[in-house]
């Protein structure tokens, strides 16, 4: 489908290179545990009361599902390997966004 997309916009000239790029492979919540290595309920603490993580959302039919990009799971492995180390989760989460902080505090 997105190929027929993509030959329609290049009949008419138009770039498609962005549209060929979106295909990116998502995950399911329980799959995306299992590969971290984590809780349902855990993925669902760091992403709802820390914002660790924004997942994207697809509805079918009634029903809404999270769905997480593959860099979402590398930044859930990062915070589990800080809390391994001794952090506190809000510590783990921002230095696994990149906000480290010079000072090292846990």
């Amino acid at each position: 489908m997105v190929r027929d997309h993509a030959l329609q916009l290049k009949m008419r000239g138009m770039d498609t290179n962005s549209l060929e790029n979106k295909e990116e492979k998502s995950y399911g919540a329980t799959e995306v545990a299992g590969i971290v290595g984590i809780s349902l309920r855990q993925l669902y603490y760091w992403e709802e009361g820390f914002g660790a993580i924004s997942p994207s959302f697809k509805k079918c039919g009634n029903r809404t599902f999270r769905r997480y990009s593959e860099n979402d799971i590398e930044i859930l492995k990062k915070i589990k390997r800080f809390l391994k180390k001794g952090f506190l989760l809000e510590k783990a989460i921002e230095k696994s966004n990149g906000n480290n902080c010079s000072n090292g505090d846990k």
